[in-house]
């Protein structure tokens, strides 16, 4: 028993709690929590209780946000936080009045409009957008902050969805008997830009191909454990546009467009190094392939080496579209001693 004042008995008195569906409405609507109540136990009458009434209304308004599917106090706060920011600075960089944020957090009902675009900003990619029309209510410190922290979010996400992407991939025919490591692919992907001082897109992914054929042909392992997929202009890494995007967000790469044919509109992609080989991580015979393939290839064009390498039993024995067997690397038209054309 709790002893609680009674007004009625004008005492402090015992009294007896009882679990009751207590009504409120909730911006027009009905909503019905369960709740406790504390009856005198002398005259049975029910007693106010602040914090008691609060509680219930609190369970009243999870109801009906549980209901409407907006957010709870807490994943607003968790939201603004994990952007690092205050309660007046996310309210200005959402366009809202200085106390918005606070009332939210506090426990108040924020409208659909408000609870959508907090729903939308719970992705990065959606804030950067929004931080263009707010350049002009928060301070350009605090807009610095998020430009980064929103970069950093990107390198995560990417690294992720490689990680994710590649954690369960074995060491079997197609990643050439060793398991994917995109460490290694970015940086033999280095080496080949480095040796080369950059290199057509097409150029790039067929001499990664090569690199990682030749090296298995010589030692019955691949340099960076990537299968590659038969495409249309030949073999390309599985997962190549994630990873040289996962590359370009680390400052490792970058790349920029190349005309050829002003007046029929034809356009190449250009990749090249932003730093340098860190050739430790490979062997002396990884970097014996490379210097062989940067040789070999260093007067192709993209599309000869896309010619060559359609010309190759790996190639030509696949479906397309398909995973290309290591087996088929003892079958290469390169080998160590290959000299420059």
């Amino acid at each position: 028993m709790k002893r609680t004042y009674c007004p009625i008995c004008a005492t402090f008195v015992d009294t007896r709690i009882e679990t009751v569906e207590q009504g409120f409405t909730v911006r027009g609507e009905p909503i019905d929590v369960l709740g406790q109540i504390h009856y005198c136990g002398q005259c049975g009458e029910a007693l106010v209780a602040e914090d008691n009434d609060s509680a219930l209304l609190e369970k009243a308004y999870s109801s009906y946000r549980t209901k409407h599917g907006l957010l709870s106090p807490q994943e607003i706060r968790a939201l603004r936080e994990k952007y690092g920011l205050s309660q007046r600075s996310f309210a200005k960089l959402l366009g809202w009045g200085d106390i918005t944020i606070h009332r939210y957090e506090s426990g108040a009902l924020q409208d659909i409009a408000h609870d959508s675009l907090l729903r939308l900003i719970q992705d990065p990619s959606n804030l950067e957008t929004l931080l263009g029309s707010a350049k002009n209510r928060i301070p350009p410190s605090v807009l610095d902050r998020l430009h980064a922290l929103l970069q950093a979010e990107e390198h995560t996400y990417f690294r992720t969805c490689v990680e994710r992407m590649t954690a369960y991939e074995a060491a079997d025919q197609f990643s050439g008997y060793r398991p994917f490591d995109p460490d290694r692919f970015s940086g033999l992907v280095l080496a080949l830009l480095n040796s080369t001082g950059g290199l057509l897109n097409t150029k790039l992914n067929k001499m990664l191909w090569y690199s990682d054929f030749l090296h298995c042909k010589e030692l019955a392992i691949s340099i960076t454990g990537s299968p590659y997929l038969h495409y249309q202009y030949g073999p390309v890494p599985r997962n190549y546009s994630l990873l040289t995007t996962m590359m370009e967000i680390e400052g490792l790469i970058e790349h920029n467009e190349k005309v050829y044919d002003a007046a029929s509109g034809i356009v190449g992609e250009v990749f090249t190094a932003s730093v340098d080989t860190d050739w430790s991580m490979f062997s002396d015979t990884e970097r014996e392939v490379v210097q062989i393939i940067a040789s070999h290839f260093s007067s192709h064009t993209a599309t000869r080496i896309k010619d060559d390498s359609h010309s190759e039993a790996a190639y030509k024995d696949t479906a397309a579209g398909t995973m290309i067997s290591y087996a088929y690397a003892k079958d290469l038209s390169l080998s160590f001693g290959t000299g420059d054309d």
